[in-house]
């Protein structure tokens, strides 16, 4: 609200400035007109010196009006000023973007005079949020100032116009991500009160035994959700100090921690051709990037129940960047759904989801190192054949402690 009110302040300072600068022009052309028909000689020093006087006055005038025609000009938010007659009279370069003659932005052009009408009637500030498409979805709010001076009360309107579309995708994300994690977290709470109730009244030791087994079960569900949620939480605000990473040594480390896994899974982990490179980076955020590309190749391909099946990992050099895949033959998933399967919770198949135990989060997690680290990550699948996930960094010429 504080920038609205100073720019307000520098839109009414510019409109006095313009309006002195006009009365000066013309003071200055009457006093000329005068000394003309009373055939006084111009070398008269008194009206030299009022001449002189005025002449500066419109200069400095015109420099202040020019000066604070930059500052709006350059200003971040779109600044468009109004005549009485709701017509656009001027607009900074932010605003200009928004006025082509077609579609949605004739729309806003209308929107704006009618808001411009508004306040000429009101003499109050006026505001409105208007929903584009271009060809996404924008969110604009239009902010309408009345501007007046010390003789006229309505010399102008000024409209403020806000892009508020990256804040509402922020709230949508934010508002879906809550609704998610509850859900993720409400089914194994659910589960764990089902099976503490029935175990407190069983007296039978299979039973219990069952029981028991799926409690642990669930308890460690619900805590992979807990674990991953907080790592999201922290690759998204990154702030740790980068240093050099040899990639090929943090690779083969995190492949080495979960070839049991992969075992117990008759998965076979094949170590392909890995380059040699170092990035600048947080050690820790990378392997549980890697960690998590590595165990979502596992976890469907074993979901898969085909025997023989394999995930390969491998390292390549590409121009400034290493690029690191990760191969498996799993059961893949439909390219339509490769621009999504990054998003939070996303899940291509919910069942075997279920039944594969990930929280949808891993993904989403290797996204936001790659982005932190100034890399992308992307992928290509085709169902019942496998995926090839690949995510490229930058490398450094720095060396390794």
């Amino acid at each position: 609200m504080t920038g609205v009110l100073v720019t307000v302040g520098v839109a009414a300072l510019v409109v006095v400035v313009v309006v002195l600068a006009r009365r000066v022009d013309r003071v200055s052309r009457i006093l000329r007109s005068v000394a003309s028909a009373a055939d006084i000689d111009a070398t008269d020093a008194e009206l030299a010196k009022v001449i002189r006087d005025m002449s500066r006055r419109e200069r400095e005038a015109r420099e202040m009006a020019d000066a604070y025609l930059a500052a709006i000009n350059g200003a971040p938010t779109g600044i468009v000023m109004l005549s009485p007659a709701g017509q656009i009279a001027y607009a900074n370069k932010v605003a200009q973007r928004y006025f082509d003659e077609t579609g949605d932005w004739a729309i806003l052009r209308t929107r704006v005079s009618s808001i411009a009408k508004q306040v000429e009637g009101s003499g109050q500030t006026e505001q409105v949020e208007v929903d584009m498409h271009d060809p996404a979805r924008l969110v604009l709010l239009l902010t309408a100032v009345p501007i007046g001076g010390a003789e006229e009360p309505f010399i102008a309107a000024t409209v403020y116009v806000e892009d508020l579309s990256a804040r509402r995708r922020v709230d949508a994300m934010r508002a879906d991500f809550v609704t998610n994690a509850s859900h993720e977290l409400k089914t194994p709470i659910g589960a764990l009160t089902l099976l503490a109730e029935t175990l407190a009244f069983t007296t039978d030791e299979a039973k219990r035994a069952i029981l028991t087994e799926q409690l642990a079960s669930e308890a460690a569900r619900m805590t992979n959700v807990v674990d991953d949620i907080l790592t999201l939480a922290r690759t998204e605000s990154m702030t740790t100090e980068y240093s050099p990473v040899r990639i090929a040594t943090l690779l083969d480390e995190v492949a080495a921690s979960l070839k049991s896994t992969a075992d117990s899974s008759g998965i076979e982990l094949i170590r392909g051709d890995v380059r040699d490179a170092v990035v600048s980076g947080d050690p820790i955020e990378l392997a549980s990037a890697f960690r998590n590309l590595l165990l979502n190749a596992i976890t469907y391909t074993s979901v898969k129940g085909v025997p023989g099946g394999s995930v390969t990992y491998r390292a390549a050099i590409q121009d400034t960047n290493v690029c690191i895949e990760v191969e498996d033959t799993g059961i893949g998933f439909p390219a339509k759904y490769e621009g999504r399967i990054f998003e939070r919770f996303f899940r291509v198949d919910q069942a075997r989801a279920r039944q594969s135990g990930g929280t949808g989060l891993g993904l989403s997690i290797v996204k936001n190192v790659a982005v932190a680290h100034g890399g992308t990550v992307f992928v290509r699948s085709q169902v019942g054949v496998g995926s090839v996930f690949t995510m490229c960094l930058p490398t450094t010429t720095e060396k390794p402690i």
